[in-house]
């Protein structure tokens, strides 16, 4: 079965899984990635 997504939060889902998959390319992840993540987690959970 497939369920309606609004186009923002389907647009944070594909970027908080870009930021996940730059953490996994890195042994050490610097505090700019770390933030970038928070931040597009905390706008995601706005919509």
């Amino acid at each position: 079965m497939l369920y309606a997504v609004p186009q923002q939060a389907s647009r944070f889902f594909f970027e908080v899984d870009d930021c996940t998959q730059l953490i996994a390319l890195q042994q050490e992840v610097s505090q700019q990635l770390k933030l970038r993540v928070y931040e597009v987690i905390r706008r995601s959970l706005k919509t």
